[in-house]
Formats: structure tokens, sequence, C-alpha cells
């Protein structure tokens, strides 16, 4: 594995406003060196791992999703059960 800047935990991306989005740049900040880093696939002896903060970030997701769907599920019950009382007694 190539340990170059933009997978290193230290690297922190520099994003600029798009019209619908923040688009990603080729550049970011070093926080060990404490230097701006112009081109992020330059390659470094202090890069460390950020896979616990990918495992934590894929949890939040996993975790969020999983209320959404529950919440969904409440919301299909309510609209199935007044679909299902508006066939008993219509307006």
């Amino acid at each position: 594995m190539v340990k170059e800047c933009w997978s290193c935990d230290k690297f922190k991306a520099y994003y600029t406003k798009g019209q619908l989005r923040f688009d990603k740049q080729n550049c970011g900040y070093c926080t060990e060196h404490e230097v701006i880093i112009k081109d992020k696939h330059k390659v470094c002896d202090c890069w460390v791992s950020n896979e616990i903060r990918r495992l934590v970030r894929n949890r939040v997701v996993l975790k969020s999703l999983t209320q959404l769907i529950d919440n969904l599920t409440e919301l299909k019950q309510i609209i199935a059960d007044e679909q299902e009382e508006n066939k008993i007694n219509p307006l």
C-alpha cells in the first residue's frame, strides 16, 4: 500500500464550495508538520492510518440508516392505517 498524504489520518483535505456541493481539492493541510500540502499524492515518513476514523464513520452511517428505516416503517404503517380507515369510512 502506498502511504500517500490523502490517506493519512493527519491530512485534512481542502474543499471549495460549488453550486450544489463542496468539491474536494487536490491539496490539504498536514497537522503533523503544520504545512499546506499542494499535492495529496505526496509520500511522507510520518504517515498514520486513518482506519479507526473510517470505521467510526461507517458505524455512525449504519446506525443512522437503521434509525431512518425504522422511522420510514412507522410512517408506512401510519399511512396504511389511514388508507384502511378511509376505505371503511370515506369522507
